[in-house]
């Protein structure tokens, strides 16, 4: 395996970071034409960007940083998604995409970061100086209709 190369998000990256969610993250949808268009139109005034981590051509690494504009609270800004491959992880690509992240949020003048962790990346978070504060769960609801009742015995 070669060594990772970190750079900006392009838009046509859009379909490697699709199919990277769906191994990380399987239950957040988001498809390739969303992806594309997130990355080459980010929200206004958010100063939003993505890194993406490659190793030997292959998307190994996502994450993007953004100043949160729908707080009331000041300087703050957020990572949302930093995500590594499994087969990937424990190479210092989630470190080196942490820092990239860190490095736009600072130059954005933001005082506090925000992120959230899945359990098994709650160490990771801890070594980095995040502290856990609430818990997020994903639930589903099945929308199919129910199957019909069996017979009522005579």
């Amino acid at each position: 395996m070669g060594d990772p190369r970190l750079r900006t998000a392009r838009p046509d990256d859009a379909p490697a970071v699709v199919a990277l969610r769906a191994v990380v993250h399987p239950y957040l949808v988001r498809g390739v034409e969303s992806t594309r268009r997130m990355i080459a139109q980010p929200p206004a005034g958010e100063d939003w960007t993505a890194f993406v981590a490659e190793v030997d051509g292959h998307l190994a690494g996502w994450a993007s940083a953004y100043r949160n504009i729908r707080t009331s609270e000041t300087g703050v800004g957020e990572v949302s998604l930093l995500h590594v491959h499994p087969e990937h992880r424990g190479r210092g690509i989630g470190t080196a995409l942490l820092d990239a992240s860190l490095d736009h949020l600072r130059s954005l003048g933001v005082r506090r970061v925000r992120a959230w962790a899945l359990p098994d990346g709650l160490p990771f978070a801890r070594r980095h100086g995040f502290t856990p504060s609430r818990e997020v769960r994903y639930s589903a609801l099945d929308l199919r209709p129910a199957p019909p009742a069996p017979a009522t015995p005579p």
